[in-house]
């Protein structure tokens, strides 16, 4: 790869990626100030999931994905939790970053927490597996799906449509919202989505250079903690239509892992917690989804295959 040449990086085409795009851009000139890069807006194809599934194709590539193979971008930008599970021979994640916030978070502009919301108040999430634990943990509150940007279900609050809104902690961290959050949700309400607060690199196997580049960004123990979120996501059989989430948090050699499978509606919810070492994320991550099959979770799974 010839050094004058500038390095394209494939982002979606929300205000939110392109903050994380600068960020990246911003990390990478400090690792090595005379590279140049290219941010390249790939927008998602726009698809209407509706009802659950617990299984869907985990190696169907996203569109930024696409865009790498198809060489149109040098690296593929986004967040841990929009990478596909699965993927070819040709990609590899060649940075996962330091993990930010990885909790949910509520927005509401009467700074209320979610123990203060009135009975039937309309709260809005992009997340079947929020959607999933606040109805489990508050069957009384009107949980509304909606696949709208984070901009606009912030638009919608504004007017009155809906009494609050769940994004993760993160998402709002990056968009300079963190005055407007009236509570972050601890494990006990909101498990977060496999991955959730770090950004993915992926960069073409066969690129070597490009995938020296983007190492400085790679945090070790991110990636570990997230692998062990993953091999839980793989053991269950789950996709991003299944209620289910997990969070690995590192204590030095020691890592935990706690996850979950909830059924739609919230009434039933399996939660258990691994802990193994660090090296054993794989295997951590396999038990615990054995374990929350076998505790009820495999009959929440099967339910939604024939939906």
């Amino acid at each position: 790869m010839r050094a004058s040449r500038a390095i394209k990086i494939g982002i979606g085409s929300s205000r939110l990626d392109t903050l994380n795009g600068e960020s990246i851009r911003e990390a990478l000139a400090r690792s090595k100030p005379e590279l140049k890069t290219h941010l390249v807006a790939v927008p998602a194809k726009k698809e209407h999931k509706v009802g659950y599934r617990a299984k869907e194709d985990t190696s169907d590539l996203n569109e930024l994905e696409k865009a790498l193979v198809g060489r149109r971008v040098d690296v593929a930008l986004s967040s841990m939790t929009d990478v596909t599970p699965r993927l070819p021979r040709e990609i590899q994640v060649g940075a996962v970053t330091t993990r930010s916030t990885p909790f949910d978070a509520l927005i509401c502009l009467k700074d209320r927490i979610l123990d203060d919301l009135d009975s039937g108040a309309r709260v809005a999430t992009s997340s079947l597996r929020v959607k999933a634990q606040l109805l489990h943990y508050r069957s009384d509150l009107d949980v509304v799906w909606t696949d709208v940007s984070v901009e606009t279900q912030m638009k919608r609050v504004a007017s009155g449509v809906f009494d609050g809104v769940v994004i993760s902690a993160a998402d709002a961290e990056s968009l300079g919202w963190q005055d407007r959050v009236t509570e972050v949700f601890t494990t006990a309400v909101c498990l977060p989505a496999v991955g959730q607060g770090s950004l993915c690199l992926e960069v073409r196997r066969v690129e070597k250079e490009t995938l020296k580049l983007v190492k400085p960004l790679d945090d070790a123990v991110s990636r570990a903690e997230i692998n062990a979120e993953l091999s839980f996501l793989n053991a269950l059989g789950g996709s991003g239509l299944l209620p289910c989430g997990a969070l690995g948090r590192t204590n030095g050699n020691e890592l935990v892992v706690e996850a979950f499978v909830a059924s739609p509606d919230g009434k039933c919810l399996f939660k258990d917690v691994e802990t193994g070492k660090l090296g054993e994320e794989v295997a951590l991550g396999a038990r615990l989804a054995r374990r929350i099959l076998e505790e009820g979770g495999q009959a929440i799974v099967d339910a939604l295959e024939s939906v």
